[in-house]
Order: C-alpha cells, then sequence, then structure tokens
C-alpha cells in the first residue's frame, strides 16, 4: 500500500485538551448500533435480576486498540492508542439492603456470595498475564470457607457486605468483579460515600484479547457512578482512580495508558499520550482509504501474571544502572540508545534488551505523529511492523501465534504493516492495511491462520470512535 492510494483530503488536529466530564447524558440514539446493543444488554440483566430499570444510572466505556507505543506507558513514555466500536455498560442503583449485588452477563456460570470474595466459580482467568484485559467467562476453583455459594446456569448476582466490598484481593484472590470493587473504592477514598447499589454489567470487548476489557469495565463503573453522585469528574482524574483500582484490586502495575484512552478518546482521532505529563494530543485518523484490522487470535498463554511484573523490574533495573552515570534519568523514557549501550555492561541481558525496546519504541511512536500527519501510510506501516520485531526478540512478548498472523498479513496486497498488540503472550495483532482491501485481507488471514495452526481467528474493523460516556437512562 502506498501513500499515493491514500487520500489527502482529511486534516490533522494537534489538539492536546481533555474537556472536563460533563454531566450531560447522552441519548441512545447518539450511539453506535454496537454501543446500543452493550446498552441494552446491560439493562435487561438488571430488570432480570434487580427488578425495573428506574432510577438508574448507566456508564459506558470502550475497550483500545494501541496504534503503537507498547510496554511505554508505565515507563513515562508515549504512546498512540485509539478507542473502538467497542464498550462496557454498568448499570447501578441504589438498593434498599445492606449488601451490594454485582451481576455480569459475561459470567454465565458465576454464582453467587454473600462473603469477602467471590464464589467458586469466579473466573481464575482475571489472574492478568499482563494488563489490560479480564476475563469474565470461565471459572475458577478458588473459594474462602467464607463463601456461600449457589450454583447456576445463569448470570447470578455477587453480593458484598460494605465492609465485604472493600476487602483486597489478597484476601479475595483474583475476580473479574475486582475491577469494580477497585473503582468504588476510589470513589470513597476521595470522600464521596456510597450506598449499597445494585449493579449490573455487560461488554462487548473481547475478553483476553488484548483490548482492554478491564479499563472499558473500570471507566463504564466509574462514569456510573459519577452520574449516581452528580459528580463532575475531568476524564484524566477518572483515568487515574481506575488505574490505582487496578494496582490496588487486580494487583496490575499497570501504566495510564488504557484507562485515559477509555475515559477521554476523541471521535476520529488517535491519541498521543505523555504518560508523564499526562498531557494528550489528539491526531486526525479518518481517511476513509485506510483501515485497521484487528485480529484475534484467539489464544492466550498462560504466565500466572509474572511476566507483566517481571518486564517492570527489568525496565526498573535498567534506569538504575542508567542513573549510576546519569542521575538525572527517571524513567527509560530520559534515556537514547547511546546512553544505554554504555552502560549495557552493568546490567542483565535482559534489562539490557527491555530498555531497548523502550527507548526505540519511544522514538517509533514519536514518527508515528508524522506519518499520521503527512498521512505517509507506508511509513506508518513500516513503523508498525518494526514494533513487533522488537516486540517479539527484545521485549519477548509475542508467541507464535501472533507472529503467525503477521506473517500472513505482511504478505497480502494493500498491507501497509501489521503487529501484536497489546501486553503480549497472545490476543490481538494490528494491521494497516487500505480499505478497498480490507475486507479480503480479512478472509486471507482468518483462512490461512486456520490452516497454518488449526485455529480460528476472528477480525473486527475499526476506525477511532469517542471515549466514555454517561448515558440518558
Amino acid at each position: 500500500m502506498s501513500t499515493a492510494t491514500m487520500s489527502d483530503s482529511s486534516s490533522s488536529s494537534g489538539s492536546s485538551s481533555v474537556a472536563a466530564s460533563t454531566l450531560n447524558p447522552v441519548p441512545v440514539s447518539s450511539l453506535t448500533p454496537s454501543a446500543q446493543s452493550t446498552v441494552s444488554a446491560a439493562r435487561q440483566l438488571f430488570r432480570t435480576h434487580f427488578g425495573d430499570d428506574s432510577g438508574i444510572s448507566i456508564g459506558l466505556a470502550p475497550g483500545r486498540v494501541n496504534l503503537i507505543g507498547e510496554h511505554t506507558d508505565y515507563n513515562g513514555g508515549f504512546v498512540m492508542p485509539l478507542a473502538i466500536d467497542r464498550h462496557a455498560a454498568v448499570v447501578v442503583r441504589k438498593n434498599a439492603l445492606q449488601r451490594w449485588r454485582i451481576v455480569s452477563a459475561n459470567a454465565p456460570t458465576e454464582t453467587s456470595a454473600v462473603a469477602g470474595s467471590a464464589s467458586s466459580a469466579a473466573p481464575a482467568s482475571a489472574t492478568p498475564a499482563s494488563s489490560g484485559d479480564v476475563a469474565m467467562d470461565s471459572s475458577d476453583s478458588t473459594s474462602t470457607p467464607a463463601a456461600t455459594t449457589t450454583p447456576s446456569s445463569r448470570p447470578t448476582p455477587v453480593e458484598f457486605t460494605p465492609e465485604q466490598l472493600l476487602l483486597p484481593f489478597s484476601q479475595t484472590g483474583r475476580h473479574w468483579h475486582n475491577y469494580i470493587r477497585g473503582v468504588i473504592a476510589q470513589f470513597q477514598a476521595a470522600g464521596h460515600e456510597l450506598p449499597c447499589l445494585d449493579v449490573a454489567v455487560a461488554s462487548s470487548v473481547p475478553l483476553g484479547g488484548g483490548l482492554s476489557s478491564s479499563a472499558a469495565l473500570e471507566v463504564a463503573t466509574a462514569c456510573a457512578l459519577q452520574s449516581l453522585l452528580g459528580l463532575n469528574l475531568d476524564a484524566a482524574t477518572r483515568a487515574q482512580w481506575c488505574q490505582k483500582a487496578e494496582h490496588e484490586f487486580a494487583g496490575v502495575p499497570c501504566g495510564i495508558m488504557d484507562q485515559f484512552i477509555s475515559s477521554a478518546a476523541k471521535d476520529g482521532h488517535v491519541m498521543m499520550l505523555d504518560c508523564r505529563s499526562l498531557q494528550p494530543t489528539f491526531i486526525e485518523f479518518s481517511d476513509p482509504n485506510v483501515s485497521l484490522l484487528i485480529t484475534n487470535s484467539n489464544v492466550k498463554h498462560g504466565h500466572d501474571g509474572g511476566e507483566y511484573a517481571a518486564r517492570v523490574r527489568e525496565c526498573n533495573e535498567a534506569v538504575k544502572c542508567l542513573q549510576i552515570k546519569w542521575p538525572d534519568i527517571k524513567q527509560l523514557r530520559d534515556a537514547s540508545f547511546d546512553q544505554l549501550s554504555a552502560v549495557e555492561s552493568l546490567m542483565s541481558e535482559d534489562a539490557f534488551y527491555r530498555a531497548r525496546h523502550v527507548i526505540m519504541e519511544n522514538d517509533r511512536t514519536k514518527q508515528a505523529i508524522d506519518a499520521l500527519r503527512s498521512r505517509d501510510y507506508a511509513r506508518l506501516g513500516q513503523l508498525l511492523t518494526f514494533s513487533h520485531v522488537s516486540l517479539k526478540n527484545d521485549f519477548e512478548v509475542s508467541c507464535e501465534e501472533l507472529d503467525c498472523l503477521v506473517d500472513i498479513a505482511l504478505e497480502l496486497p494493500g498491507v501497509a504493516g501489521a503487529r501484536m498488540t497489546g501486553g503480549g503472550f497472545g490476543g490481538c495483532t494490528l494491521t494497516l492495511v487500505s480499505s478497498s482491501e480490507a475486507s479480503k485481507v480479512e478472509e486471507a488471514i482468518i483462512a490461512e491462520y486456520r490452516e497454518q495452526t488449526g485455529i480460528e481467528a476472528s477480525c473486527l474493523i475499526t476506525r477511532p470512535t469517542h471515549g466514555a460516556v454517561i448515558v440518558q437512562p
């Protein structure tokens, strides 16, 4: 795909403002069909379990895909995410009980538990192999003696007393509702007392695919609570609270990217986010002649949550070695490759390779801004492909299935570049493709991936969409 085939009709944007969150709910009719369907599913679930849906508050937040800038956010670097047209919807309402009731449409085998932990059927796969996703549709063998469970073939509310609601994951285990409980805890820590609520959740964000289903769930919860409280909360603060929720209640030392883009995305734009200053720059990406194809490998290799934390430790090791010679370096975003090379002998081989990826990925992300603004999609695609090679070889978070998808895509007409996206070890790839070839590329990738691996991939052609909103009940 060459730049000559791309339209130059779109103007670029350098807007860097993030407007304060308003409390003016948007009508359902203003949402995309996919978002409307998710809101409808959450409301129906609420009615099924908690009676009518009068007096409800509704939060809606999108998943995301990261165009480029992977594993740079927790190193204070630069990322370039965009929101996708897949969402989490959270419906809440005050109840007259002395307990919270939380139900998810994505947990069909879940059971009720009046306890400080989830029931014996709460999902083990909520244990993160990397940041960005929470699975809500598989089972777990973990329970605590306090749990009282009643098996059910359909989603059943998990119940908590106010005291149990705020127990840390070290006492409850890792479960999907930790993300909701964590957000509630941030509101209360900020002095916003909440009554006992009924909560219903539905999500169309693919689970375990590296598209930030967890951030969508957190931010949608925050929007619903904002609406309930009448609290005017700016998008950046909302993102920070949700990030802290993931740190404290999911045990994932994630960066700010996922929550920030879900909270503050702008329709038709990608966001270049400085993860240190939290200053976003929005760059228009609405050219109809180019599309983004997300392909889910539909594999997730288990790594017990340790691989992500290991990458964080290795990056921090590199920073400490750099500080021996350059004390002013605070994070890897402050270092150049020449500086890293000068202290290579002071650090482990793994730390050097991890740091090399981060430093070069920050540079690639900044170059991507120029490529987008000049409509140089060939260059942008090249940067995406270089990113994948670095994630595969230096950061070592790819896997055979992701490499297979990228290799297949790069051989197809109309493809400018491709890479894995998300935390890694499975999940999704992102392909930059000419819109005229997108459907053919999708079909070819699915067929060839099935032939090579025996696995059925799933695809989504997407464009940047808006961030979180409060929805009119």
